[in-house]
């Protein structure tokens, strides 16, 4: 996925609906006030606040334990220690969060 497909596909899950045109969207837009505020997306593969709101949505214990699976396969772990293992696993990027959420809730896609 490009990081715009992938920004775009996070904002849905988050509840954010497109207005008018595709890249336009609005918090619970309903399409029906074509000149209405629009806003610029959260940028969820860099910034960590904006994957912590994200990653709130995932709001049953089976989504949490999807979400870590999901990450750990993402992290490169091999050759690591149990602490480096933690290390990373804690501090991931907001790239490899975006992911890992993505691939939680069935919405990423492979590139070609």
């Amino acid at each position: 996925m490009t990081p715009e497909q992938q920004r775009i596909a996070i904002a849905e899950a988050c509840g954010w609906r497109r207005c008018c045109h595709v890249t336009d969207f609005k918090d619970g837009c309903n399409g029906e006030n074509p000149r209405g505020i629009y806003t610029v997306l959260p940028d969820y593969l860099n910034d960590l606040n904006a994957m912590h709101d994200a990653l709130a949505t995932l709001t049953r214990a089976s989504l949490w334990t999807s979400y870590q699976w999901a990450l750990h396969s993402i992290i490169s772990l091999a050759g690591k220690s149990e602490v480096e293992k933690l290390w990373l696993f804690h501090n991931a990027t907001a790239a490899q969060r975006a992911e890992a959420f993505l691939r939680t809730i069935d919405k990423w896609k492979e590139t070609k």
